[in-house]
Order: C-alpha cells, then structure tokens, then sequence
C-alpha cells in the first residue's frame, strides 16, 4: 500500500477571465503529525507545511458538518498556524461533508455523543469572526458547492 504524502500538491487547471491557470491545491492532514514519524518514508511534514505555506495566494481552511471538534480547530488551530505564517493571505472557510448534515446514522452517532451537526449560521459566524472572505459548504460525494470553492479560489488569485 502507497504511503500517503500528506503535502503533495494535486494540479488543476481552473478558468479565470477565459485564461487557464493551473492551480496547485494542497490537501494538508487535519490531525497532529507526529504518527507520520513511523511510516518508511516519513518527511517532515511541517518543513513541507512552511513550504506551501510560503507559496499560498489563498487558504482554504476545512472542517466537516459533520464533525463539530474538526469545526473548533479552525479557530483553535487552522486559523492562528495560518495568521503566524502568512498573515494577510485570504481565507475561504469550507464546510465540507454537507451531504452527512441530514444523514439519519450521523445525526444519531453525533446525538448518541450529545453532538449536533454544525448549522450553516454557526459556519457563517465563524467564517466572520476570523475574517474569513467567504464560506461556502460542499459535497465532494454530491458535488453540491464544490464548483463555488473554486470560484472563490479564483477571486483572489494573482
């Protein structure tokens, strides 16, 4: 089995203005790193972080409705690690996994730990409280949002 590396980039090519620009999107792991230090082929991740950090024209911070503790880290950990780095860099703030909010099974799961989904107001006041320059919501398994991410990727890109 492959070794996921978690800050290679995935290359995309998006429109802007009849232009074609290519995009490099870096999907960063959402836990801590330090069980990457046991795999074969371990590289430093936050060396590889500092990176992509420093080449960034936009972040995309995401939590999943889903997962109201991965909702608190944007502003407990995604959103201060991003203002140290590159303050002053735009952030888009994604709710993702929004085919999950009216799921029974999840609903049930999160009640049974007395959680909730996270509401699209709740995403929206945080998208405020941290500056964010938009929130939007998604569904990669849907498609629902996904093209609006891009298109707010592609406001701020240079």
């Amino acid at each position: 089995m492959e070794t996921p590396n978690p800050t290679s980039p995935n290359t995309d090519l998006l429109t802007i203005n009849e232009t074609q620009c290519t995009i490099d999107l870096w999907d960063t792991p959402g836990q801590e790193f330090e069980h990457f230090r046991d795999m074969p082929d371990y590289i430093d991740v936050e060396e590889e972080l500092a990176y992509a950090y420093a080449l960034a024209d936009v972040f995309i911070i995401c939590f999943a409705v889903c997962d109201p503790e991965s909702f608190r880290d944007v502003r407990g950990k995604w959103y201060p690690e991003l203002q140290q780095s590159r303050p002053g860099v735009p952030v888009i703030l994604a709710g993702t996994k929004l085919d999950f909010r009216d799921d029974p099974s999840i609903i049930e799961m999160l009640r049974i730990r007395d959680k909730v989904p996270v509401t699209s107001e709740e995403g929206k006041q945080m998208a405020e409280s941290i500056g964010a320059r938009a929130y939007i919501e998604c569904s990669a398994k849907t498609h629902e949002g996904v093209h609006r991410v891009m298109d707010a990727v592609a406001c701020f890109l240079r």
